[in-house]
């Protein structure tokens, strides 16, 4: 036989009120016994139809009575189960709630160490990068540095190991640590010939100013003989004197002609050296800006790279996340699941031992009661 928690509500509904077959058609027969009453002509009428209605009336108090004592069970039932829910749900519901807290901390603790370490990886790129952006400004900074800095400047460039600290950027560092060494060395021989042009152009002013002292002590000389030569002559005729100031006068124009010859060559020597300055200044200006076109192709390259790796990282740790979340979910779920059925059992075990210690000493649920117990005593056996 059927359990009765396994029968539909209506059925069970007609099971809890003692609804049979035979009870059914006999309440079909007593509604339709006094059909033929339909009119009252005298009191021996009257008597029937109340005698009549008294009888459906007795039918009717007692479906109406069976029924409240159905209800008035099944809302006792229903208070007991709720109280003994409550009961067994505070035996494990603490335990639960203290394994779930143990579950959230250490999913906190795991995230938090997560986080801890996508910091540290990103502050360990920044570092490098960073370093590799310093390196790449060294030429702008050492910009119209003397021979000697520059020296030490490309010394501690040459010293430089990209490979100790570049790791995964070690293409770009290298790159990066090449064209600056480069760029330095060009600076720096530049620079080391400017500066022997410079103590060139030194040496030949030095030369000149020579030069011109030499030419002014033989002009200093040539006046003093001059002089002497005019004492000398005071009684000499004037022809003599005329003779020795056209002397004088030559002199004075190879002196003249001397200072203007080493001037122009001052002015040439100026003027050629400043032509080579501009030279190389224009050639530097240009190679660095190919070097700043080519040092932000490479950089932009390699955003992109480390950008798209990250959103790949994202995501697979994305997808990670919900299939561990859709996994948790449908293990709680059938825990639930099976919980819930297994309360489901017990208490049908429970309503069918309520019922028949309620109803088993009434003879219409007899053979029911039978049932049930021996469906009970086959199922803890």
């Amino acid at each position: 036989m059927e359990q009765i928690t396994n029968l539909p509500v209506a059925q069970r509904a007609k099971t809890a009120l003692g609804v049979t077959p035979e009870y059914e058609k006999k309440l079909v027969a007593l509604a339709g016994k006094h059909k033929g009453i339909t009119a009252i002509t005298n009191d021996a009428g009257l008597k029937d139809c109340h005698s009549a209605r008294m009888e459906l009336k007795t039918a009717r108090l007692k479906v109406e009575k069976a029924g409240k004592a159905a209800r008035e069970d099944a809302q006792a039932f229903a208070k007991a189960v709720i109280s003994e829910e409550k009961r067994l749900v505070g035996i494990v519901g603490p335990e639960e709630d203290r394994l779930q807290a143990l579950q959230s901390g250490y999913e906190r603790q795991q995230e938090a160490e997560r986080q801890a370490r996508e910091r540290a990886e990103a502050e360990r790129v920044a570092a490098i990068q960073k370093r590799i952006a310093d390196l790449d400004r060294v030429p702008v900074m050492v910009v119209g540095w003397p021979a000697a800095k520059l020296a030490e400047a490309l010394a501690k460039i040459r010293a430089e190991n990209p490979e100790e600290w570049a790791q995964e950027f070690l293409p770009l560092a290298t790159t990066t640590h090449r064209d600056a060494l480069a760029e330095l060395e060009k600076m720096h021989e530049a620079a080391a010939k400017a500066e022997a042009e410079a103590v060139h152009q030194a040496e030949e002013r030095a030369k000149l100013a020579a030069e011109a002292k030499r030419l002014e002590a033989e002009a200093a000389k040539i006046a003093a003989e001059q002089k002497a030569a005019r004492e000398k002559a005071e009684a000499e005729d004037l022809e003599r004197r005329h003779k020795i100031e056209a002397d004088e006068a030559a002199a004075l124009r190879r002196i003249e002609e001397a200072e203007r010859a080493a001037r122009l060559q001052r002015e040439e020597e100026d003027r050629k050296a400043r032509l080579a300055r501009e030279a190389d200044e224009a050639r530097i200006k240009a190679e660095r800006e190919k070097i700043d076109a080519e040092r932000r192709a490479l950089e932009e390259a390699a955003r992109a790279e480390q950008f798209r790796k990250d959103e790949e990282a994202r995501a697979a740790r994305r997808d990670e996340q919900i299939k561990r979340e859709a996994e948790e979910n449908a293990r709680a779920m059938a825990e639930r699941e099976a919980r819930r059925k297994e309360q489901e059992r017990m208490d049908a075990r429970e309503a069918l031992e309520s019922f028949c210690e309620r109803f088993g000493h009434l003879p219409e649920f007899g053979y029911v009661v039978v049932a049930i117990r021996s469906y009970l005593e086959k199922k803890a056996a």
